[in-house]
């Protein structure tokens, strides 16, 4: 019987700059190590708030040192070290979305030199996944757009063996209003390689009911890769929408008051269905939000009071 190859696994911190006091803004990463094959890089938390795939993390970490690898995972737990820190979205400070500011400049300011760096490492693997989260939602997959037919093949290949729903981003317009082209995935399938963003719940703490959910796609995407090649795992205790051909569709207000939703993520809705309503101070329903198309809900926000113009949520609309 031959012998299960050598996991070597590390850690560390790769440098970035120093702040205002002269500590120092570094990256951790974790990577672990077999035998030839192919390389996966796995990427949380950009968004400083968005914290449940650290946990998914934890998990496929342990089953790693229990597996025989054929191939190398990177994974950094914390792209945005400082929003991390004060539990914010983006860098304290600072208005630019860290996840529109891809593939970075290493000269450039802060948060260009984080990316830079996550760019860097992202584009060395044969495939990325950027984790993010998506407040009151299901988990699901989000993919970009790709020009080459065969790298979208290998993209929707990666995403659908997660056993995730997948989705569409952004119809064209919005997709590139919202500044979606400077985010992790495009910068790696612009060097030709497969990436995606994976989506779980949570806003600012770790939706423990996802955790597991994150874990099994990540595990999936490893043995997609031939980097474990034990039995494929099912999803189990969130949604799973199987069919494909749907596109996220984001939902907005016009009045400002208390959003009551009444539907949850994972809900099917047809066209002019009722997603939840707006009452003001007094009570009284100001407004209906319908579904704008047929499809099913993504997620919804976790903050009830909302102003005019206020984001409540996301549909996967049919095309």
């Amino acid at each position: 019987m031959s012998a299960r190859p050598a996991i070597k696994r590390s850690e560390g911190r790769w440098p970035i700059g120093t702040r205002a006091d002269g500590s120092p803004i570094a990256l951790p990463y974790l990577r672990w190590e077999g035998g030839p094959g192919q390389h996966l890089y796995l990427g949380v938390t950009i968004h400083g708030d968005e914290i449940t795939g650290q946990a998914s993390l934890w998990r496929v970490g342990a089953w790693l040192e229990q597996s025989e690898l054929h191939g190398t995972v990177t994974a950094v737990p914390v792209q945005n070290p400082e929003g991390f820190n004060y539990a914010v979205r983006g860098i304290p400070g600072r208005t630019v979305d860290p996840n529109r500011a891809y593939p970075g400049d290493p000269r450039g300011e802060t948060m260009e030199r984080i990316t830079a760096r996550l760019t860097d490492a992202a584009v060395a693997a044969d495939a990325a996944i950027d984790v993010h989260t998506a407040g009151w939602a299901m988990p699901y997959v989000l993919l970009d757009p790709v020009a080459d037919p065969a790298l979208a093949e290998r993209t929707r290949a990666l995403a659908r063996a997660t056993g995730i729903t997948r989705v569409e981003e952004f119809a064209s317009e919005d997709y590139e209003k919202e500044g979606l082209a400077a985010s992790l995935p495009p910068a790696v399938l612009a060097a030709g390689k497969p990436a995606f963003t994976l989506e779980l719940g949570g806003h600012g703490h770790i939706e423990w009911g996802h955790v597991e959910a994150g874990a099994v796609a990540m595990r999936n995407a490893i043995r997609h890769l031939g980097i474990v090649t034990d039995a494929v795992e099912s999803v189990k205790d969130v949604p799973v929408i199987e069919h494909e051909g749907h596109r996220r569709t984001a939902l907005f207000c016009d009045h400002g008051g208390l959003v009551e939703f009444t539907v949850r993520p994972g809900d099917a809705v047809a066209r002019g269905k009722r997603i939840g309503r707006v009452r003001d101070v007094y009570g009284k329903v100001i407004e209906e939000i319908l579904a704008p198309r047929a499809g099913f809900v993504l997620a919804l926000t976790p903050t009830n009071a909302v102003w005019s113009g206020a984001y409540l949520g996301e549909l996967a609309a049919e095309e």
